[in-house]
């Protein structure tokens, strides 16, 4: 903290930061302090940056950015606003932007539109510096962070386990075959390469049942039946089980 600054945790899920900078703190500014909260296991912490003036002319200052989660391959994209006690227009600007992402002014709209598509390279916590600069003689500049959190991908489909079967002809084959999301959504299920007279039927909740009532015309070896699953991820990935029945004579 800047010297002759204090703090008081209040007791009460709240706190109070007491400053009130002397004369030549404008040589150090602007500052920044660091806020902490735990609860005896976790810890979360932001940031704030003071500016220090001896002008007339006042910084901008920010209104608050909330942290946001984003998934790697998809985009995420909000306006951030901040004001000027003397009214004037702002200039908006990153000393760091992350690769992929921009700062948009859109005409007639005094906050700035910040967009990004992050990559499955990008997966972390991310605390990104935005200024605000005033037009002000001098001008002054108002700073804050944008919280974001890139979460891993798209993620394939888990599927149940099958193994290769044989039967006698006449035996009715009735498997489960089904799938599941990591990432929430329901898979949609197909099947390739099915014996004569086999079915695969989805139920459009993640459940398939393959079928097959044998006959003597099926004795032999029906390999790599394949029964996939695909999930509505961008872009969709899919996982796929193939097994082998083996039909003998009775």
């Amino acid at each position: 903290m800047p010297s002759g600054a204090s703090f008081a945790d209040n007791g009460n899920g709240t706190g109070t930061f007491t400053w009130t900078p002397s004369s030549g703190a404008e040589v150090g500014s602007p500052y920044t302090v660091s806020f902490t909260a735990g609860d005896g296991s976790l810890t979360d912490a932001k940031s704030s940056v003071i500016t220090v003036t001896t002008s007339t002319n006042l910084p901008p200052a920010f209104q608050t950015i909330w942290w946001r989660e984003v998934t790697a391959g998809n985009g995420v994209g909000f306006f951030i606003t901040a004001t000027d006690p003397e009214g004037s227009a702002l200039l908006y600007s990153s000393p760091s932007l992350p690769e992929g992402a921009r700062l948009i002014q859109y005409p007639g709209y005094s906050s700035i539109y910040f967009e990004w598509f992050p990559t499955a390279a990008q997966v972390g916590s991310h605390q990104i510096p935005i200024v605000a600069t005033d037009a002000g003689s001098p001008p002054m500049s108002g700073s804050s962070i944008i919280p974001i959190s890139v979460l891993g991908g798209n993620v394939a489909p888990k599927m149940d386990g099958v193994w290769d079967t044989t039967v006698v002809a006449g035996a009715f084959v009735n498997l489960r075959i089904g799938a599941w999301d990591t990432d929430g959504d329901i898979p949609t299920l197909t099947a390739q390469n099915l014996p004569p007279g086999a079915t695969y039927t989805s139920d459009n909740y993640g459940t398939g049942f393959f079928t097959w009532q044998t006959n003597t015309s099926h004795i032999g070896l029906h390999s790599d039946i394949t029964i996939i699953a695909t999930d509505h991820g961008n872009p969709p990935l899919s996982s796929q089980r193939v097994f082998d029945i083996t039909v003998l004579s009775p």
